[in-house]
């Protein structure tokens, strides 16, 4: 069974604070509010989508397209992981906690979903 530990939510979520404010200089709304703008363009688009395709086929390219939305996203993951190890390794440390610490990586990545959870929904 898992135990609580609300320390380690809040240093996620000021990890989080503080590589978004790193990366985004302006500010770290930014990420969210561009993904909230892909979404509602996205939603626009169905609109037209449902006029021309049946519903069987817009699932389809949906699946299809989240699919190959994962394997670039994970190809970019193996790609950049050399990178930003040299260039901002000290990120990686809370995640690769458990390795030295009395800590599950289920745990932490537990933390991390909620985090990245209450992040894009709060902000």
């Amino acid at each position: 069974m898992m135990e609580l530990h609300p320390g380690l939510f809040w240093l996620l979520i000021k990890e989080e604070y503080r590589a978004q404010s790193s990366m985004f200089h302006s500010s770290f709304l930014v990420y969210p509010l561009f993904m909230l703008a892909i979404s509602l363009l996205m939603g626009l688009m169905l609109l037209p989508l449902r006029a021309a395709l049946t519903a069987a086929e817009i699932i389809v390219i949906g699946h299809v397209g989240v699919m190959v939305a994962g394997m670039l996203v994970g190809g970019f993951a193996m790609f950049q992981d050399p990178i930003l190890e040299r260039r901002i390794g000290g990120v990686r440390m809370l995640l690769g906690a458990p390795g030295t610490l009395p800590i599950t990586y289920k745990e932490v990545f537990t933390y991390f979903y909620f985090k990245d959870l209450a992040y894009f929904i709060l902000s």
